[in-house]
């Protein structure tokens, strides 16, 4: 995979380059573990200096965040489809040295090409914020 200009408003966008299959692991979310609250307060702080990178999930019915804001990892790229996700994000869990670490992982939905953009759902379902970003529903 490399980082390659999304050739649209998106920016940076992680491509293929080579076949991936269904079910097949492409790549970590990297970034620091924080709660929900925690990730707001960040976003709040960075947005008017930087774009935040941050992705929201649930562990055992907490609201978690990772925040990859200060991360150069590829994961922080991958841009958003509703309507076309090749990509779903996975919460996997477990025990190293004793400590249970957590990690959010992306494998792919069905076949992609090398060439193609890896795109996932961010999932936001809020009418408001869907209302102020058309491009949630429309891409």
């Amino acid at each position: 995979m490399e980082l390659i200009d999304s050739r649209s408003m998106r920016g940076l966008g992680v491509w293929a380059t080579r076949e991936y299959y269904l079910n097949e692991w492409v790549l970590e979310f990297n970034g620091e573990h924080v709660t929900k609250k925690e990730c707001l307060q960040l976003f709040k702080a960075l947005r008017s200096k930087t774009s935040p990178y941050q992705l929201y999930f649930s562990l055992k019915g907490e609201r978690l965040c990772v925040d990859a804001t200060k991360c150069s990892f590829p994961g922080r790229y991958l841009n958003h489809s509703h309507l076309r996700p090749n990509l779903r994000p996975k919460v996997v869990g477990a025990l190293v040295e004793g400590k249970r670490v957590v990690r959010v992982v992306f494998s792919t939905l069905r076949v992609v090409q090398s060439g193609q953009e890896f795109l996932f759902d961010y999932g936001e379902r809020d009418p408001n914020v869907l209302k102020r970003n058309s491009w949630l529903v429309n891409s």
